[in-house]
């Protein structure tokens, strides 16, 4: 009975060691996982704010002199407001329904901007075509 005893002990010690180590490498693998998705998320470069895209756009066209702004992605159509006033011509492109609709009519009081619905690869070398300067 004393024999059977300790090889039972020793298979539960044997087991409870074989449980642990895996619990250490479960543990660690969920460590390494956290890890990675801490350093992605740090990693990525983020987009800088909309105001300071507008204030680089204005820039541009005031230094070189640039009457014409084409767009591609009209969303909510922040940019086109914020440089409405810099630009002699503006052409933005959407490709959403929806959102071109509600910018067709925001912008609708301003003969200068051109929203245009439909995929940006087949509109805009039409745009550019009748483009002649910078």
């Amino acid at each position: 009975m004393l024999k059977f005893f300790r090889i039972g002990f020793r298979m539960i010690k044997t087991l409870t060691q074989m449980i642990n180590t895996k619990i250490k490498n479960i543990k660690r693998t969920i460590l390494m996982i956290k890890e990675t998705k801490k350093r992605r998320k740090m990693s990525k470069i983020q987009p800088p704010p909309e105001r300071i895209k507008h204030e680089v756009v204005k820039t541009y066209a005031k230094n070189f002199l640039i009457s014409i702004f084409v767009e591609t992605g009209t969303y909510e159509g922040e940019m086109v407001n914020a440089i409405r006033k810099i630009f002699e011509t503006i052409y933005s492109i959407e490709l959403d329904y929806e959102l071109y609709n509600s910018a067709k009519e925001k912008f609708s009081k301003y003969n200068q901007i051109s929203i245009i619905q439909g995929d940006s690869s087949k509109i805009l070398p039409l745009i550019l075509s009748k483009i002649d300067q910078p």
